[in-house]
């Protein structure tokens, strides 16, 4: 495994949606935690293991219930994206994303070319960083089994090498003396690619059943068994369980003081941050800190969010997943931006006829950036999320309650008087106040320009 930094954790972490204070105290190994789940949601685990975890909490790969792939290209059913993806490359007709940017989506392009090549009869693989100096994963697929049909599982041999410990080397001038380089397929993937690719590849060694022994070939007894799933984003139920923080904003600890300026403070509680007795308050909601001190920490980030809102007026309102007032026997679904649109197993289409469980509360009392959009026919919800999409609600207009219709009339008509999106959208500022209740900062809108 490549040495790792907090920072290099933080930076994978990010590059899969997943986002940490920088300054946060939470152990190194609680990340490493948070970066294995988030990788096991990345290559859709579940797709390849659908048994329970044993009683140390390990899951198997039962190779003995798979059969060699017989699907024909392992390319195609080797890609993964979301609907948001697909709206995108439609919208710009263009499907070829930019490399060396994004280690999760380099990720995903190595793994289709390893299918692309797999279909041409390729198997021997050396993935290098870019100057071909540091690192080295050299790989050799044994085969590829069919889980389900749109699920392709490489199982392979693998060895990681580096400068300091050149481990690969004889195997590949091996294929070159036994005239075998030609089919040996170079790779060129970051440092950071590397540190997914084995951190898979080692959580995943562990999930191959004792009685998987394949056959090695000359120059591979030091290799490792271990298999490859198709990789992807995340989709927003992982995006939301895996962004959770209900505690400190900084730390993640239990948390019961709140900053006194967002949360109905005045000026002078901001401009005297440095006393304490002024800037920790108990108070209904805004951004917990467990100390003094993670709030200091927090108070470069914090600080332009709190001013902007300084005595705003907060707009109360009820949202729904499922739009109320359906017919009887009438059925509803939702298809969110995150969700997958390629290499899911068939299984029924999730639908409900009526609200079941709550949008998952990823900011915590944070208060965050939403888009409302209002089509100007109070006959239709407005729709209301967040730039992850992990928060995506329908909000109309109550039939029942003066209040909260007077709160969607307010709210429209801040969505008309928008002038920059000709009376449809509008960003703001936001914050959950329960299950199925949000605030609204309609006076106080975000002063950077939000272009999502």
């Amino acid at each position: 495994m490549l040495p790792t930094s907090r920072g290099d954790i933080f930076h994978l972490l990010k590059a899969l949606g997943i986002e940490i204070h920088p300054k946060t105290t939470l152990p190194t190994a609680t990340l490493e935690k948070r970066l294995r789940k988030a990788l096991d949601s990345a290559q859709y685990i579940t797709d390849a293991i659908d048994t329970p975890e044993d009683s140390d909490g390990k899951l198997t790969l039962d190779v003995r219930k798979m059969k060699p792939w017989s699907r024909g290209n392992v390319y195609s059913a080797s890609q993964r994206g979301s609907l948001g993806e697909a709206m995108i490359n439609y919208a710009t007709q263009n499907t070829v994303p930019e490399l060396y940017v994004n280690a999760l989506t380099d990720l995903r392009q190595t793994v289709m070319s390893m299918g692309a090549y797999f279909d041409k009869g390729c198997t021997l693989f050396c993935l290098q960083d870019q100057k071909k100096e540091e690192s080295a994963i050299t790989i050799r697929v044994i085969e590829v089994l069919e889980k389900h049909e749109k699920v392709p599982v490489f199982t392979v041999l693998y060895v990681h090498g580096t400068k300091e410990n050149p481990q690969g080397v004889d195997w590949v001038q091996y294929q070159v003396q036994s005239g075998t380089a030609n089919a040996l397929v170079g790779v060129t993937c970051t440092m950071m690619e590397q540190q997914l690719l084995l951190r898979i590849l080692d959580v995943n060694s562990k999930r191959i059943p004792a009685y998987y022994k394949p056959t090695r070939g000359p120059r591979e007894q030091n290799f490792t068994p271990s298999f490859i799933l198709p990789v992807g984003p995340l989709e927003s139920k992982d995006l939301g369980r895996l962004n959770i923080n209900n505690g400190c904003v900084v730390c993640g600890k239990p948390a019961d003081k709140r900053c006194a300026g967002c949360a109905g403070g005045s000026q002078e509680n901001v401009r005297s941050f440095s006393k304490p007795t002024l800037y920790l308050y108990w108070l209904s909601v805004a951004i917990h800190y467990c100390s003094p001190e993670c709030q200091k920490a927090d108070w470069p980030d914090h600080k332009s969010t709190c001013k902007t809102l300084m005595n705003a007026k907060w707009t109360f309102i009820r949202f729904y997943i499922i739009p109320p007032g359906l017919p009887p026997g009438a059925s509803y679904t939702v298809l969110n931006h995150n969700d997958r649109v390629s290499g899911r197993p068939d299984r029924p289409l999730e639908v409900k006829s009526e609200e079941t469980e709550a949008p998952l509360n990823t900011h915590g009392t944070k208060p965050f950036i939403v888009k409302v959009q209002y089509n100007g026919s109070d006959a239709t919800p407005m729709m209301i999320y967040d730039r992850r999409r992990t928060f995506h609600v329908l909000y109309p207009k109550s039939r029942e309650d003066v209040n909260e219709a007077e709160n969607y009339d307010n709210v429209a008509r801040a969505v008309r008087s928008n002038i920059a999106w000709s009376g449809a959208k509008l960003f703001c500022w936001a914050r959950r106040t329960g299950e199925w209740q949000l605030d609204l900062a309609l006076d106080k809108l975000p002063s950077q320009d939000v272009k999502w």
